[in-house]
């Protein structure tokens, strides 16, 4: 079995935050746009929490505090 490359390690992380990015760039266009169209207070907070979850999850590397320590 062949190990990835530190290369291609570090190239699957920067697509992997470029289609974080992507997603996030559409759920603000969708929240603006629903915000244009009414009163619809519960969508948008469900939009939101997707958004936090996926930074949290993805750019502040909460998991690594969980995490034992690596030698």
């Amino acid at each position: 079995m062949t190990r990835p490359t530190p290369e291609g390690h570090k190239s699957a992380r920067y697509k992997a935050g470029i289609i974080v990015l992507t997603i996030l760039a559409v759920f603000t266009a969708l929240e603006f746009t629903i915000s244009q169209l009414g009163n619809w207070i519960a969508v948008l907070l469900v939009i939101a929490l997707l958004k936090a979850i996926l930074v949290i999850r993805d750019y502040m590397h909460i998991g690594k505090l969980f995490s034992g320590e690596e030698e």
